[in-house]
């Protein structure tokens, strides 16, 4: 049983009561310290020193009414609790089951335990109790000892325990005098700024790159795609066959860094699960993790040319594709198949395919290709005469003889963990999450791939029992005829900018036009200045077309923005009313009284 949320699913089962760490976790992230346990369970809230101590102090003080601590000491431990059980989590994300839900709430924990903060500042300048502040530091210290248990300190921990420590001295100091106060805000900026620049540090550390590396790869993708764009202006997508991290055939998404440059990528992220882009590109045959990260691990000639994929970045020379350019460490690729961001396509009275469980990858693209041109073609052929054998823990795979011909594999099994596929004796490539992976790139075409044309043969290291295996070769005759008739009518691109698509069409014959963009309720699309409806093809979206020029004229906005941010308003509103208005509206009240 599953519950249909926007974009995506989620199952019944999430409801289960489940604890997904410890209680331990969520203080921890409020505190500099190695492990930031969200790798593993989703926490990412940074709240920082300072504003632990003062917290901690706020609930500590006497001055504060009780019934007032324990109003936020109560909303204080809901905070906490609700990214630790599975149940919680789930209702407080709307039902969308978000993999990095941390930083869809943190906002909020962050700016509730900024007002606590500020309250816990107050009542310390107005008590100047040195005393409680300093059995302050003892608790907030004593909880830091308590999380980090007996391991062994770095040098991590060693700063973010000497940031609680500086930062209550510096609010040790009179601050009620205004040459003592300018010197608290001095130091308590250089302090925030000291403890921002740490916690960046890690962050990048995390992505196993530094500031300085990070810089310089931001300038050097950045002109990549500015001398890419000097090649081709019309360039519509491009792909990276590695990341920051310089691995390549581990091919992790970093932060969908294609959308930064407004290049919309297949490889890329998002928190919530996506369910048509995820269906479209596992189809395709492209790797998906978690249903949440896309990652473009290998490049697969029809489905790139079918999406646009026109150039690839890559440190070897992919299946198909042209070199342009030599980079230092490696080169600039064009796939001379691709295809533009819309073409007509043959009218069909049912634009969904019927996938059984026995259709792979190449099955389906062969069955999508047959639709679109209105016949029935094979773009990719099975390779017979492969044969298997189990080896103790390795399945070892053996191909027959065809040099030159573009080859593709692609792996099932219910296991996930991490592989080693060799070729001919040599470690191929380094799988991770083996077969979520999608289809591999055999790069058979190669002239030193097969010298001898004595077959080839894979193997996959700690092989489940599961695991299966099929060889399909590209047959390039067939694939340029598609490619030819998809583009005789191709929608000519004359504006893309952020939400925005537009261009034009000149329609010989009314029928559909595909454009090869996720199917989304947000889009609002108008031909010759008129809205018009779209439908789902496939996943893609499409549009029924007259025949004659046609202007085409795409915007999106979200599902839900305009209610989202009606209820924003509206809580601002309520916010200054009740912590604003209202309280002004009863001093002025109580001073006519007096």
């Amino acid at each position: 049983m599953s519950l249909a949320t926007g974009k995506g699913s989620i199952d019944v089962n999430d409801f289960n009561f489940e604890i997904r760490h410890t209680a331990a976790a969520s203080f921890k992230a409020l505190l500099p310290n190695t492990e930031f346990e969200f790798i593993n369970t989703g926490i990412i809230f940074y709240a920082g020193s300072l504003m632990v101590i003062l917290m901690a102090y706020y609930f500590m003080s006497h001055s504060v009414p009780l019934k007032e601590k324990l109003f936020n000491g109560a909303l204080t431990i809901f905070f906490l609790l609700v990214p630790t059980f599975s149940t919680t989590d789930t209702i407080w994300t709307t039902l969308k089951h978000a993999y990095s839900y941390g930083t869809r709430y943190s906002f909020c924990f962050v700016l509730y335990f900024l007002v606590i903060s500020v309250k816990g500042f107050l009542a310390y300048k107005a008590d100047q109790n040195r005393r409680l502040l300093g059995k302050t530091l003892l608790v907030v210290l004593a909880f830091y000892l308590i999380i980090e248990g007996a391991s062994p300190y770095s040098k991590m921990n060693y700063i973010g325990f000497l940031m609680i420590i500086l930062y209550t001295i510096v609010l040790g100091w009179n601050i009620n005098r205004q040459k003592s106060q300018l010197v608290l805000m001095v130091l308590l900026g250089l302090l925030s700024i000291e403890s921002l620049k740490v916690t960046s540090s890690y962050f990048h550390f995390l992505y196993f790159i530094s500031n300085a590396e990070f810089e310089t790869y931001t300038q050097k993708t950045t002109a990549e795609l500015e001398h890419l764009k000097q090649i081709d202006p019309s360039v519509y997508r491009f792909e990276r066959m590695f990341n920051r991290t310089g691995a390549y055939r581990e091919n992790k998404v970093v932060n969908g860094e294609a959308l930064s440059l407004q290049i919309p990528g297949v490889q890329h992220y998002t928190s919530t699960y996506d369910g048509i882009t995820n269906e479209i590109t596992d189809r395709l045959g492209y790797n998906i993790s978690d249903n949440i990260e896309i990652n473009y691990n290998d490049s697969i000639l029809p489905s790139d040319a079918l999406l646009g994929i026109k150039y690839l970045y890559a440190k070897e020379q992919p299946s198909g594709y042209k070199l342009i350019k030599a980079y230092d460490g490696y080169d600039l690729y064009e796939n001379p198949y691709a295809l533009p961001l819309g073409f007509m396509v043959a009218p069909a009275n049912d634009t969904s395919l019927e996938i059984s469980k026995e259709d792979n990858a190449f099955v389906y693209q062969n069955k999508l290709f047959s639709t679109l041109v209105g016949r029935e073609v094979e773009v990719f052929e099975p390779v017979t005469g492969v044969s298997d054998q189990r080896n103790g823990s390795t399945m070892t795979f053996d191909l027959p003889s065809l040099a030159g011909e573009v080859l593709y594999a692609q792996f099932t099994s219910a296991d996930r963990s991490e592989k080693q596929l060799l070729k001919n004796g040599e470690v191929f490539r380094k799988l991770s999450g083996v077969f979520s992976e999608g289809v591999v790139d055999l790069k058979n075409d190669h002239a030193d791939s097969n010298p001898d044309q004595s077959g080839i043969k894979l193997a996959v290291e700690e092989a489940p029992e599961d695991l299966k295996m099929v060889v399909y070769k590209l047959n390039s005759d067939v694939l340029k005829e598609v490619v030819a008739d998809l583009n005789d009518q191709p929608l000519k691109v004359s504006q893309r900018e952020n939400n925005v698509f537009a261009g034009s069409i000149d329609v010989v014959k009314a029928g559909q036009l595909l454009i090869t963009l996720p199917y989304d309720d947000g889009w609002q699309v108008k031909v010759n200045g008129e809205a018009v409806a779209y439908h789902n093809h496939n996943g893609f979206m499409a549009i029924d077309l007259a025949s004659g020029t046609q202007k085409i004229h795409l915007v999106y906005y979200p599902k839900g923005l305009v209610v989202g941010s009606i209820v924003s308003v509206l809580a601002v509103t309520t916010y200054v009313v009740v912590f604003v208005f209202l309280p002004k509206r009863r001093e002025v009240r109580k001073n006519k009284a007096l």
